[in-house]
């Protein structure tokens, strides 16, 4: 955001702020007239969701917002995770993927299922930390006629994509099939440390790999 700002000649800022779970609309009432905008990260996508006065079909599809601008008066929500997601796919050469394999079930999960539908998958095994969040991927499931089935940690059977999108270590030992790394591709969301322990033992097996940033 500062390199777009400077490049744009804008005497902007952009910075960080922490606002737990349950805080986020007092938090924004608050702000002055001069916030254009914000970026939301998890666990804040889905509240800000409930917020804004209006969200773009992205976030429909998801129930996620992770942009919100104020603009004429209004809370205006997207969710730019969809369109991240496709280009990052893109630039390792997936344009195209029918079985998709999704390490857990929460606010970034459903942009990647929205995301992968529009490369052409019907069906995802989806591993869950908690079974109910299962439930909430039934609004982008319904969206694109997409088949999830629930499964184990490692029981991405035969998917041509595997896509984490739980942070830190908690994927670090899950007990992947040499010949999965080898064939099918990586989209770990995770960016720092980079690369992930996950990225690590694809990358050493050979098979081909996209980051989160």
């Amino acid at each position: 955001h500062r390199a777009a700002y400077r490049a744009l000649g804008l005497d902007w800022e952009y910075d960080r702020y922490e606002v737990g779970h349950g805080e986020l609309a007092d938090w924004v009432a608050a702000l002055g007239p001069e916030w254009r905008g914000l970026s939301i990260t998890m666990p804040l996508k889905a509240e800000a969701m409930a917020l804004v006065d209006w969200h773009s079909p992205a976030a429909e599809a998801t129930g996620a917002v992770n942009t919100i601008a104020f603009r004429d008066g209004m809370l205006r929500g997207h969710n730019t995770d969809v369109y991240g997601i496709v280009q990052a796919l893109w630039q390792q050469g997936v344009s195209e993927v029918r079985r998709v394999h999704v390490l857990g079930a929460g606010a970034t999960a459903t942009s990647v299922l929205a995301a992968v539908a529009q490369l052409g998958a019907k069906r995802a095994t989806v591993a869950a930390r908690r079974p109910e969040q299962l439930r909430d991927l039934q609004r982008v499931t319904s969206a694109f006629g997409l088949q999830i089935e629930p499964v184990g940690w490692s029981d991405a059977g035969d998917a041509e994509l595997v896509v984490n999108t739980v942070p830190g270590g908690v994927t670090a030992e899950v007990a992947f099939a040499p010949e999965l790394l080898r064939r099918s591709a990586l989209f770990d969301v995770v960016y720092d440390p980079w690369p992930s322990p996950l990225a690590a033992r694809w990358l050493d097996a050979g098979g081909a790999v996209a980051s989160g940033l």
